[in-house]
């Protein structure tokens, strides 16, 4: 089509089908002259779809300020969803040049440019990772039991082997020290030690569990570089030579042939800071996207489930044949091992000595943990290292890349973030600083980013202050509650006298006109009312019970309807004794409605491991956990939850979000 214009770059490209649409046509006959005389044929054309992305606008005007007349990147994700909430490279252009052709001298000024900024360094830019993979290397050493944490080294700032000097950053050495004070203080000759043990090989196959070694998005960029974690198969595959120790020893502190992007580094630090479990980011939003608290669960399930069947065999053929592509799947054999890595990386950052110690931040609320590298793009030579040159003294290209990569906050962490410095000298004293004021405005930020993500409701934009009419009601009608849901849900409607009713939310059919006064969800019986409406995923069939232990594959999908009376009793029914009917029904008893009970007050569906909020109308309050009440089949009684006072009731019950526990 004449004049149209098509993405060449990034989402833009990848998403082109979907971003342009379909365009429309108009047939005309025309005389010999050329005018038209009639129209024969008209095809509307379709309006492309929206890609809305998972980028904190705010977040990443702050990047861009922060990397200002430097040349490096800055990447934050959500440690949980895998949002990207800022993804920046520095320095850019601006397209709109090339919309009708771009000049002779703008093209130089861009392709000329020394700090490239063709180059989306974030998923294109190719690195040696510096001091940042140590982490990954400690994990690497304690998971394969080649270390414990109590292991020490004695540092004198060099390492011999074969003829061959080793140095540690630190001129006169850091003296003995053990691996946590290794991680803290960034300590080269403990590491070289700690590799020369692991070797290469059971180095790779951590780290590109992690996320080193592939892309990151897949195939949404096709620019995005996989990078490259070396092994012995691959240097003589790739080289046709043979691996050499002193190449393990210097792998082992991000230098030689390793070779990552910032985005990789990202997420090997989110997947650290989750507590070390598999997931895959994405920088567009998805509709179908879970919950927060269902991804915690998932997480949680996926340690349980593996706890129960592990055995030496198993773990044999995981350490050989794993592939960690199971979104939410664990990437460690001992938590223990990641949790005390992410410790360490603390103490970096909070304890005197640490190499970030002067980024810090005091106050809990944003306090945060990281790890420092300096990254050489050339070798240092003898002369090089006794003149010990201040970075300015040092040309540009010469200079060690910067980089720092944090997770935050500390005590309950939801986000990770990189920062790297090109030619910036030491990432203590570039990149911290930079990942500071970053981590600051991520946390300040997060309340609002939350309000988003649970509110974006593209139906209910541009409403005036007066409102729209949603729904026609009666006099005596009232709405109990809104929901979202698709076609593959169920609806669930309860009554306060214990009936409830499952139906397909497909078979209910969309209303054009708002003011329509929908159609009969249950036929209640004199004197009853709806008290809760909820959503649920539909299940064809309830799942076989594992041969193991009897209940393995339904735990794991299982949810529970939870029923609160107002006299302070209620149990939970697991949602598959809920049969899916045709809506319009009278339902089926999901509670007794009795005196002891009292009439239902609050009902809707839990997972085993949710918390939950019950209030009276005295004022009281209390919370328990679902666990705690037991599992019963529909047509029964409760057990008492809340001990009620004289005519005290009972007068809502919530699920907690994760957010607020």
């Amino acid at each position: 089509v004449p004049g149209l214009k098509v993405g060449k770059y990034g989402i833009e490209n990848s998403q082109e089908k979907m971003l342009i649409g379909n365009y429309g046509i108009k047939r005309y006959e025309v005389n010999a002259f050329g005018k038209r005389i009639n129209q024969v044929d008209f095809k509307e054309g379709e309006k492309g779809q929206k890609v809305k992305l998972t980028i904190d606008t705010e977040i990443q005007k702050l990047c861009n300020e922060l990397l200002a007349e430097k040349s490096g990147s800055i990447s934050v994700m959500d440690i949980f969803t895998g949002e990207i909430v800022a993804m920046h490279s520095s320095p850019s252009f601006d397209p709109n040049l090339f919309m009708y052709g771009i000049s002779y001298k703008d093209w130089d000024l861009i392709r000329k440019n020394p700090l490239k900024p063709l180059i989306n360094k974030t998923i294109s830019g190719l690195y040696s990772p510096g001091s940042t993979i140590k982490p990954i290397v400690a994990l690497s050493a304690l998971e394969n039991d080649v270390i414990s944490t109590k292991f020490k080294v004695n540092c004198t700032g060099k390492m011999e082997m074969y003829g061959q000097t080793y140095h540690c950053w630190k001129k006169k050495g850091h003296g003995i020290v053990d691996l946590r004070d290794a991680i803290k203080q960034s300590c080269d000759t403990y590491f070289y030690e700690m590799s020369r043990r692991l070797g290469v090989d059971r180095l790779n196959i951590t780290a590109k569990r992690f996320g080193l070694g592939n892309t990151v998005f897949k195939n949404l960029y096709t620019e995005e570089k996989k990078g490259l974690v070396p092994s012995t198969k691959w240097k003589k595959n790739a080289l046709g030579k043979g691996w050499v120790l002193g190449e393990t020893l210097i792998t082992g502190i991000g230098q030689g042939y390793i070779q990552t992007t910032p985005l990789q580094l990202c997420l090997m630090t989110a997947q650290l800071a989750n507590g070390g479990f598999k997931i895959f980011p994405r920088i567009t939003v998805d509709k179908n996207q879970e919950s927060l608290e269902k991804i915690k669960y998932k997480m949680k399930e996926s340690l349980k489930i593996t706890n129960e069947n592990s055995s030496s065999l198993i773990r044999s053929a995981e350490e050989i044949f794993y592939k960690g592509e199971k979104e939410y799947n664990k990437l460690f054999r001992n938590q223990e091992n990641i949790k005390f890595v992410l410790e360490a990386m603390s103490a970096s950052t909070n304890e005197v000595r640490g190499t970030s110690y002067r980024s810090r931040i005091d106050d809990p609320k944003y306090r945060f943990a990281g790890k420092t590298g300096t990254a050489q793009v050339k070798k240092i030579t003898k002369l090089q290292r006794e003149l010990d040159l201040d970075t300015a003294q040092i040309p540009y290209e010469e200079r060690d890349h910067a980089w720092y990569v944090a997770f935050g906050p500390y005590k309950d962490p939801r986000y990770a973030l990189c920062v790297l410095v090109e030619h910036g000298g030491s990432g203590s004293a570039t990149a911290a600083p930079l990942a500071k004021k970053l981590m600051k405005k991520i946390i300040d930020r997060h309340e609002e980013r939350e309000k988003i993500r649970k509110n974006n409701l593209e139906d209910f934009s541009s409403i005036n202050q007066s409102g729209k009419i949603a729904m026609k009601l009666d006099s005596d009608d009232k709405i109990i509650g809104v929901k979202i849901c698709k076609d593959d849900q169920d609806i669930i409607l309860s009554t306060k006298f214990g009936k409830c009713i499952r139906f397909e939310s497909k078979k209910l059919r969309v209303f054009k006109g708002r003011s329509s006064k929908g159609i009969k969800g249950i036929n209640l019986s004199d004197k009853d009312a709806i008290v809760s409406l909820s959503i649920i995923d539909h299940d064809q069939k309830i799942p076989k019970k594992s041969s193991k232990d009897g209940s393995s594959e339904v735990k794991a999908k299982e949810k529970f309807i939870l029923s609160i009376t107002e006299n302070g009793y209620g149990k939970r029914t697991s949602h598959y004794d809920f049969r899916v009917t045709n809506r319009g029904g009278k339902g089926i008893i999901g509670i007794v409605n009795s005196s002891r009970n009292g009439n239902v007050s609050s009902s809707f569906p839990v997972f085993e491991g949710d918390q939950i909020l019950i209030s009276t109308d005295k004022g009281r309050v209390i919370r328990t956990t679902v666990k705690e009440i037991r599992v019963a089949g529909r047509n029964t009684q409760g057990v008492r939850i809340i001990k009620l006072s004289g005519d005290e009731k009972v007068v809502s019950a919530i699920k907690l979000d994760d957010n607020l526990i």
